[in-house]
């Protein structure tokens, strides 16, 4: 089995758009719609960006080793198992800002000058996305050949596992 058996050509439907210029899924605006029927269509455009943008960027820093990006990319948007996995995570972490306003996180200013505490930008960085979107991508495998391919990071007692030419393998 080649990964040209495991492609799928990305195409938006009812849960989800593809936006082909940044090679990433966007949540369908009608599903923002119904978390958030007060927005006006301005506004539901920046949460369906900055939903994709948040989600993406985590995924990118802590997830997927940098050698191996371009891969990961292409196997969240043209595999079933990554559109779903990120749609999921787009799902979340829009259910976890209609709850608790989670988007507005990274918007804070990270500095608080009456106490002079200063947060760490990467720990404020890593609270914008919501724990299930995590858990989702963290545990994203593609199947292909009868082998579960992970393309997470994974480290054993401090050292990094082997990387092939294409993903971190699971075992």
């Amino acid at each position: 089995m080649a990964l040209s058996d495991i492609y799928v050509k990305p195409e938006s439907g009812d849960s989800g758009e593809y936006d082909p210029s940044s090679h990433r899924w966007l949540l369908a605006v009608s599903e923002i719609a119904k978390s958030f029927p007060a927005l006006t269509d301005e506004e539901r455009a920046k949460k369906q960006k900055a939903y994709s943008l948040h989600v993406y960027s985590w995924y990118r820093k802590y997830c997927v080793a940098s050698c191996n990006w371009s891969f990961a990319e292409w196997a969240l948007a043209c595999t079933a198992e990554g559109k779903t996995a990120v749609l999921d995570a787009l799902r979340a972490q829009m259910e976890a800002d209609a709850e608790s306003g989670l988007d507005g996180v990274g918007n804070q200013v990270t500095v608080d000058f009456v106490s002079g505490v200063v947060l760490d930008q990467d720990k404020v960085d890593n609270a914008r996305i919501s724990s299930y979107a995590k858990d989702v991508l963290e545990n994203l495998t593609i199947s292909l050949d009868g082998a579960e391919m992970m393309l997470f990071k994974r480290y054993d007692l401090g050292y990094r596992l082997p990387v092939s030419r294409y993903a971190d393998w699971g075992y």
